[in-house]
C-alpha cells in the first residue's frame, strides 16, 4: 500500500508490490470549450425538440468527445456504447421510475414497501451500471470489465452505512472506503484484475478535516459579522423593530454566504485526500500504476469559479466548466505503464444492456469513479 511519504514500492508492512518500472508520464487532456459548447448547445436543443429521446445520442457524444480527448500513456479512452443501448435503457428505466410514482401516489403503503424493496435491488443495480459503463470503456484496443457480484455490493452500500448509525454516523468515512474498494478491487483491464490497497485512515482524515474547516469557516464568519454589529439591533434606531429585522436579516445572509463558502472548500479538501490516495493505491500489478496531485486551495478555487461562472452566465458556461474540469484533473494525474501491457489479453466481458445504468441513474442509487 503506497502513501504520499512512502515509495511507490512499497507498503507498510514491508511486502513489495508489484509496480512497474520507469518513470511517470503526465495523463492529457485535450478538449476545447468552444468546441464542446457546439456539441452541447446541439444535444442540448435536439433533446428539448424530440421530447428528450435524442438524449441518448447526446450521452454518446458527450462522452466519446471527453474520452477521445483524454490520453493515458499516449494513449487515448474510448466509449463504445451505442445511443440505441442507451435509449432502450432510459424507456425502460422511465417506465419503470414513473409506474413508482403512480403506485406511491395510489397507496403510499405499497409505494413505501417498493421503497424498501429498492434498497434491497439498489446493489445488484450498481453492479449492472458499472458492469456497462466499464464494458464500454477501451484504452490501446482492450476494454474494462467489472467482476463486482450482489453480495459484496449488498455488504458494502446497504449493510456497512447501516452499522455506522450505531456510531452516530461517526464511522461513515470507514463505510466510504468500504464503497471504492469494492469498486475498484472489482475493475478488470481485459484480462488482469486491478490491485486496491487503501486506508481507512485516509477517509477518516478527509472527512473530520473537511467537516471541522467547515465548522471553522461557518464561526469565523459569525463573529467577523457580530464584531461588525452585524446582529445588534441599533439602540438609536427610530424604529428598534426594523433594526432588529435588518440585523437578523445581515446574519441569514452571512450564514448563507459561510455556506456557500463552506461547501466547496469542505468538497474540496475530502475530495483532494480521498481521491490522491486511491489513485496511489490502485495499481494494475506489474503493468500501471497512477499518481494523483489533486491540491485543496487549488479545487477550491476551480469549484467556486465553476459556480460563479454558471451562475453569472445562467449556465451558458456549462461546456467550459466540464471542460476545465475534467483538464484540471487530467493535469493532476500521472500514469506509468510497462511494457508489459502489450501482453494483456483483450477477453470480452460477458453481454450487458445499459438499463442497470439507466434505472440506477434514475432511482438515484448510480455511482461513478474518481
Amino acid at each position: 500500500m503506497s502513501d504520499a511519504n512512502q515509495p511507490l514500492g512499497s507498503n507498510p508492512g514491508g511486502a513489495l508490490e508489484q509496480r512497474p518500472a520507469g518513470n511517470f508520464t503526465p495523463v492529457a487532456f485535450s478538449g476545447n470549450g468552444l468546441e464542446y459548447f457546439g456539441i452541447w448547445i446541439v444535444n442540448l436543443l435536439l433533446s428539448i425538440l424530440t421530447l428528450g429521446i435524442y438524449s441518448a445520442w447526446a450521452k454518446v457524444r458527450t462522452n466519446r468527445y471527453f474520452y477521445s480527448h483524454l490520453q493515458v500513456g499516449g494513449h487515448p479512452l474510448r466509449y463504445l456504447a451505442g445511443a440505441l443501448q442507451i435509449l432502450i435503457g432510459r424507456l425502460i428505466a422511465a417506465a419503470l421510475f414513473g409506474g413508482y410514482i403512480i403506485v406511491n401516489l395510489l397507496s403510499p403503503a405499497v409505494g413505501t414497501l417498493l421503497a424498501v424493496l429498492l434498497m434491497f435491488i439498489a446493489p445488484y443495480l450498481i453492479c449492472l451500471s458499472m458492469r456497462f459503463n466499464l464494458r464500454m470503456t477501451a484504452w490501446r484496443n482492450v476494454r474494462f470489465a467489472f467482476n463486482g457480484e450482489y453480495g459484496g455490493a449488498f455488504l458494502a452500500f446497504i449493510v456497512c452505512p447501516f452499522l455506522t448509525v450505531f456510531s452516530l454516523f461517526l464511522a461513515l468515512p470507514w463505510a466510504l472506503k468500504k464503497m471504492d474498494e469494492f469498486i475498484y478491487r472489482n475493475i478488470r483491464y481485459g484480462d488482469r484484475p486491478f490491485a486496491c490497497n487503501i486506508r481507512a485512515g485516509k477517509y477518516f482524515a478527509a472527512a473530520y478535516g473537511a467537516g471541522f474547516f467547515t465548522l471553522l469557516m461557518f464561526v469565523a464568519v459569525m463573529i467577523w459579522v457580530a464584531m461588525a454589529g452585524g446582529f445588534d439591533p441599533d439602540p438609536a434606531a427610530v424604529d428598534p423593530a426594523a433594526s432588529a429585522e435588518r440585523a437578523e436579516g445581515i446574519g441569514g445572509i452571512a450564514g448563507v454566504l459561510a455556506f456557500f463558502a463552506a461547501y466547496p472548500f469542505a468538497a474540496a479538501f475530502y475530495t483532494a485526500i480521498v481521491r490522491n490516495h486511491l489513485f496511489r493505491s490502485t495499481f494494475l500489478p506489474e503493468l500501471a500504476d497512477f499518481e494523483s496531485r489533486v491540491g485543496i486551495l487549488s479545487l477550491f478555487w476551480l469549484l467556486l469559479s465553476n459556480a460563479a461562472l454558471l451562475i453569472i452566465t445562467l449556465g451558458l458556461a456549462l461546456p467550459w466548466v466540464r471542460v476545465r474540469t475534467a483538464r484540471y484533473y487530467a493535469d493532476a494525474t500521472s500514469a506509468r505503464v510497462s511494457d508489459g501491457i502489450e501482453a494483456v489479453i483483450a477477453q470480452m466481458p460477458p453481454e450487458t444492456s445499459a438499463i442497470g445504468e439507466e434505472v440506477a441513474g434514475m432511482f438515484d442509487v448510480d455511482v461513478g469513479l474518481t
